[in-house]
């Protein structure tokens, strides 16, 4: 139970991250050259911070849902969803940290993509390894979400030009009673 718990508390320090970094950022770059901005710039800045903090929001939401999924006061709720829809939501989410790496992320197959399956849940894996291959892969490098429609599944392959994981490494990814952690930027 604890080694649940810190994983847990592991993956909303995680997802949390990114959305705050970009509004302290984008805040502090507002207030130190506010009389330097036009009206057009400061109005973009207004507008990412919003975003941000809409998406911030979201995300808490999103990380609520789970942790009652996860404590049996919620139920697994599928139903149909659009992956290549929430695969946009994710991009927009992430699109600030990828542009500070100069990294390309990018979805292919960007058509409606209907399945049914839980979609907090859907959401959360897709942002989780789009974030990590985010932050495993070097400067001007590039993250590929692919949904492909195969027969009666759909499959979302996510990508990246970044370091990988060694085959050694690949049973540890999900046990929660092992902590395997890399150092990613």
């Amino acid at each position: 139970l604890n080694a649940t718990k810190n994983k847990f508390f592991s993956i909303i320090s995680h997802d949390l991250k990114n959305p705050f970094g970009t509004l302290v950022s984008v805040s502090d770059m507002l207030k130190e050259n506010y009389n330097e901005l036009d009206e057009d710039e400061k109005q973009h800045i207004i507008n990412t911070i919003s975003k941000s903090a809409g998406m911030t929001r979201d995300l808490l939401e999103n990380l609520l849902q789970w942790s009652m999924t996860q404590t049996g006061k919620i139920q697994y709720n599928p139903l149909e969803i659009d992956v290549a829809m929430i695969s946009e939501k994710v991009v927009d989410l992430l699109s600030s940290h990828a542009e500070k790496k100069q990294i390309n992320i990018q979805i292919q197959n960007k058509a409606t993509k209907r399945a049914f399956a839980d979609k907090n849940t859907v959401e959360a894996v897709i942002r989780n390894l789009s974030s990590n291959s985010i932050k495993f892969t070097p400067e001007n490098g590039y993250v590929s979400i692919e949904i492909i429609e195969k027969s009666n599944e759909i499959i979302t392959r996510i990508s990246d030009s970044g370091i990988g994981i060694e085959q050694k490494d690949l049973e540890k990814l999900f046990r929660i009673d092992i902590d395997h952690r890399k150092i990613g930027k």
